[in-house]
């Protein structure tokens, strides 16, 4: 008689035998979870600035050796409680375990990259933390362009009061009638805002764009030193004379004279304010260095942190590979056992 309905039951999947099996890998899986985690905070030194060597391969291990036997104990129950065809018990409680476990840990299955770095996580929690390190790290995008752009930057100091000039109203009279553009009383400051609107805007380039670096920065020296030179042109004295002359009562020696001082005047403020540039040039080329630097640790940072999810992926791969034919030979050993007792 027995014999009998177990042939009867050979060619049927008990569903319930299988969500048996699933309930068994979950609450395992969890308690393994909080074992790992327990061991894996008390073996840290929170103290220390990096973490121990090897810590994650170890992890890794850990997470390979809990889904083998949460997913095994649960191909065991789920034969176990079916009696017959015990490999496809075992092996169908491993699917839906795995199933469950991605869409329990929210991801639905995008890319294969995606699912396997997820399963692990869901199963043990630690293979989680790798691929979700990573992503901030791969993640930061503008965001992070712009951190290393204000730092490189936040040095560059642009002093525009420094073109100031001390004249008299008179005089100032005098040169904006002259129709010489750098003799203008605000032209040296001008110049120096547009500097340090160059650099800003040289800054928002760099943010949106951070691969073209090199060509930004080419262009913001290259403005720069233009300003400077316009700055440094020779002033035409024989038509600031002229002006003096036209605009004042003054004679041809006094408007001269007067020419001269003018002239004298704006090259120390000129040569004040060259060195600005000069500075600020300098600590132009002080900004690139950090943010090349900068953009090196972060290639490097993406770099490893790539390594270190490929890594979990392929060990994830294995492990679950490795977990459905464990799942299906103890779901045949737990068939096995459930006839014996029934014989």
């Amino acid at each position: 008689m027995v014999k009998t309905t177990l042939a009867a039951q050979d060619m049927r999947v008990s569903w319930g035998s299988i969500f048996g099996g699933v309930v068994t890998a979950l609450a395992v899986s969890f308690l393994l979870s909080l074992l790992g985690s327990g061991l894996g905070l008390s073996a840290v030194d929170i103290s220390a600035a990096e973490a121990p060597d090897g810590m994650g391969t170890g992890i890794l291990i850990y997470t390979g050796l809990s889904v083998l036997i949460s997913l095994a104990l649960g191909g065991y129950i789920a034969g176990r409680l079916s009696v017959a065809e015990g490999r496809v018990h075992g092996f169908l409680a491993w699917a839906v375990s795995v199933l469950l476990a991605v869409i329990l840990s929210g991801v639905l299955v995008n890319s294969a990259f995606n699912a396997a770095s997820s399963i692990a996580g869901s199963v043990v929690s630690a293979t989680g933390s790798v691929a979700s390190g990573a992503g901030s790290l791969l993640g930061k995008g503008a965001s992070g362009a712009a951190d290393l752009v204000k730092n490189a930057f936040g040095d560059i100091n642009i002093d525009t009061h420094s073109a100031a000039q001390n004249t008299d109203q008179k005089v100032q009279d005098v040169l904006r009638k002259s129709g010489i553009a750098q003799l203008q009383p605000e032209y040296l400051s001008q110049q120096l805002e547009a500097v340090k609107n160059d650099v800003a805007q040289a800054g928002k380039k760099l943010v949106q764009a951070p691969d073209s670096l090199d060509a930004i920065f080419k262009e913001l020296v290259e403005k720069i030193k233009a300003r400077g030179q316009d700055i440094s042109k020779e002033i035409d004295k024989d038509k600031l004379a002229q002006a003096f002359k036209n605009n004042t009562d003054m004679t041809d020696e006094e408007a001269a004279q007067a020419a001269d001082n003018v002239i004298r005047a704006r090259n120390e403020t000129v040569k004040t304010v060259q060195e600005g540039i000069n500075n600020v040039n300098k600590q132009i080329e002080e900004a690139k260095v950090k943010l090349e630097q900068a953009k090196q640790q972060a290639l490097e940072q993406a770099e490893k942190a790539k390594k270190a999810v490929a890594k979990a992926s392929i060990w994830s791969f294995v492990s679950l590979l490795i977990a459905a034919i464990l799942s299906a030979f103890t779901g045949h050993l737990g068939a096995a056992r459930a006839r014996n007792r029934l014989y």
